[in-house]
């Protein structure tokens, strides 16, 4: 049931939501397989024995990304395979949640709209899934916080037809907003390494 992750455990009565509960402790594991599987997947791929530039660092970070996602992806259509999608997009949203200047990969990293946007597509979700509309959520609520986005410019908008569309308008204004906060530097002609 994917009902189940959008339901409100009560406290006062923790049995009556024991698999809510469950479902919440297994996205958290979902979430900390993922990163498990990202550093190992640097290690498996032979970045940990390498110097690298700010532009192969951040090829290496994509790439550890899937291989961990790869890697992952066999447990998909397993029972709990959605758990861990779900696991793994609230990472991704919890990592853009680490401040302002998260959504900027700070030269060694993706930025985090392009990091969102390729792990998003990677895990194969259908545009009518509720996921979309999640990770969504949290690039509006992102964008409201700390990209300057105001209620108002948000209550002028039409209605979207599928979730997919919701996440795609959020994540264009999330690569605007950090395109105008962390311009790219781009290196002159003469620079040297």
């Amino acid at each position: 049931r994917k009902e189940i992750f959008f339901e409100i455990p009560n406290i006062c009565d923790p049995q009556a939501f024991r698999d809510e509960i469950g479902k919440a402790n297994a996205l958290m594991i979902s979430g900390v397989g993922f990163i498990f599987a990202h550093e190992l997947a640097h290690s498996y791929l032979g970045h940990t024995q390498t110097v690298s530039n700010a532009d192969q660092m951040v090829k290496d970070e994509i790439a550890a990304d899937e291989l961990a996602l790869d890697w992952l992806a066999e447990t998909f259509g397993a029972d709990d395979g959605y758990t861990n999608k779900v696991g793994i997009a609230n990472l991704l949203c919890a990592l853009l949640f680490m401040g302002p200047d998260s959504v900027s990969g700070g030269g060694s990293h993706p930025h985090m709209d392009i990091r969102i946007d390729l792990l998003m597509k990677r895990m194969d979700v259908p545009e009518i899934d509720v996921l979309w509309g999640y990770v969504g959520s949290a690039l509006r609520l992102w964008l409201m916080v700390y990209g300057g986005y105001s209620i108002a410019e948000d209550m002028a908008l039409k209605p979207f037809n599928f979730y997919k569309d919701f996440y795609d308008y959020y994540l264009a204004k999330l690569r605007e907003t950090r395109q105008r906060l962390f311009p790219e530097w781009v290196k002159p002609d003469w620079y040297v390494e």
